[in-house]
């Protein structure tokens, strides 16, 4: 994950500012005695030739997919050691934000609807809600 945070900024950026950076190139010199020289840089060079969209290599799900109950797990022992994992806890975490159809877009309409009764959505019924959120109130 923490790989795919990285190409996808350089991507990101490379399309704003015109670069025409192609992740292929870079991943084949990180696998040529970079810091981050690995046996993944290997298999996102060879990813990265067939399909820039890294989302688009479905090998690349499967593997992610594969791997979550067990990243789940170490950072969850971190956490009951308080073992700090920042960068692992981190790539969990945005790999749920891009998986998951629920986000923190929830929570912020049930702040919105505390502070001024806007209103918010459940998923479990139809329609627009407003809750009485002050004791008393």
């Amino acid at each position: 994950m923490n790989h795919y945070q990285g190409f996808d900024l350089i991507m990101k950026a490379s399309d704003e500012y015109e670069w025409k950076i192609d992740p292929g190139v870079i991943a084949r010199i990180w696998t040529s005695g970079c810091i981050i020289k690995s046996e993944l840089m290997n298999k996102l060079y060879r990813r990265f030739s067939k399909n820039h969209d890294l989302w688009a290599v479905m090998e690349l799900i499967s593997d992610l997919n594969r791997i979550e109950g067990s990243s789940q797990h170490i950072v969850n022992l971190g956490m009951e050691q308080r073992t700090p994992l920042p960068c692992l806890s981190a790539a969990l975490q945005y790999w749920y934000g891009i998986t998951n159809g629920s986000s923190t877009a929830n929570l912020i309409q049930a702040q919105r609807d505390y502070f001024g009764g806007h209103t918010y959505e459940r998923t479990d019924t139809n329609g627009p809600l407003t809750t009485n959120w002050k004791p008393n109130g």
